[in-house]
């Protein structure tokens, strides 16, 4: 009797005891987070159908993260997007597309405080388009935002990535030209000044040109021990 109950025993935790532990010890990697298919049991009918029901149950539980997960990443995606927007809305200027006032102060501020801690030079410039009220007054203030738009477009493409250049009235701009020394900005301007200069714009009848666009510019070079200001037209 008592080989046969020690038999029993033994066969009791093969067939139950130990599947039933297995299952056990993979539930709380579970509770931690690993969806892994639990092993395959051994023992009863009874134990293998829970362990497979438990199988669906972690795989419609991992299903069920992914598709939160990937509706997390896509809320976080448009988030990101209209957070990019906004920011947009508040440094840009809408018709030109370049930085508004409000950022060019902000930028101003940390440009000219680098300048000062470690020396460095540093080129400001405010720059207005000619008679540009003549050109509204003859050809519309439709030709005239093309004007401005052109514009933008040529000084978006010809300043260094490192300058900023923004708008800061009806056709007021304003640059920062950081690490730039007294000469090289000086001649940067003037080649600025005759590609302006050459801007065409074909609407319909009217064609603007070189007698209609130029500009006039005035820069400030702030060094560490002293500067300097031109004004030219």
């Amino acid at each position: 009797i008592i080989v046969l109950a020690i038999f029993a025993g033994v066969g009791l935790s093969f067939f139950i005891a130990k599947p039933i532990e297995t299952l056990r010890a993979h539930t709380a990697k579970v509770a931690k987070g690993e969806l892994a298919k639990p092993p395959k049991a051994g023992g009863w009918r009874e134990v293998k159908e829970l362990t497979e029901h438990f199988s669906v149950m972690i795989a419609a539980l991992k299903e069920f993260n992914e598709t939160l997960q990937s509706r997390i990443d896509e809320r976080t995606r448009a988030l990101d997007n209209a957070n990019r927007k906004l920011t947009e809305l508040a440094t840009r200027d809408p018709l030109t597309g370049l930085y508004n006032r409000r950022h060019l102060e902000a930028c101003l501020d940390k440009e000219i405080d680098r300048a000062r801690r470690y020396g460095h030079p540093l080129a400001i410039v405010i720059m207005d388009i000619d008679h540009f009220k003549a050109v509204n007054d003859a050809h519309g203030h439709g030709v005239g935002d093309l004007v401005l738009q052109r514009l933008a477009g040529f000084l978006t493409d010809t300043l260094r990535s490192s300058d900023i250049v923004a708008r800061i009235g009806g056709e007021e701009f304003c640059f920062i030209l950081p690490e730039s020394q007294e000469d090289a900005a000086l001649t940067f301007l003037e080649r600025v000044r005759i590609g302006i200069s050459e801007i065409t714009l074909d609407r319909k009848s009217t064609r603007l040109n070189s007698s209609h666009i130029t500009i006039s510019y005035a820069v400030f070079c702030f060094k560490t021990k002293n500067t300097s200001s031109y004004a030219t037209q």
